[in-house]
């Protein structure tokens, strides 16, 4: 799912408040999901799934710094291969 939760006409205050639950909980997933995938040292895996908060907040900062330590361990990776 890709688009913005119950999204339309959003006049009943209900609508609201769970568009923002099901957005929260969108969020925590995926961040911990993009969390076991760094800890299984999948970097590029980890990195789609904090961008996939951003698609929906821009602004998360969770979401950039997972973002930042899936690049720091792809860095690292790239550093421990011989040449």
């Amino acid at each position: 799912y890709t688009g913005p939760f119950l999204d339309g006409d959003t006049a009943n205050d209900w609508q609201v408040e769970v568009a923002e639950r099901l957005a929260r909980s969108f969020a925590a997933g995926c961040a911990s999901l993009g969390a076991a995938a760094l800890h299984e040292q999948a970097p590029a895996e980890a990195r789609r799934w904090f961008e996939r908060i951003l698609q929906h907040d821009p602004e998360d900062v969770r979401a950039k710094q997972g973002i930042a330590a899936a690049t720091a361990q792809q860095i690292a990776a790239a550093s421990d291969r011989p040449t």
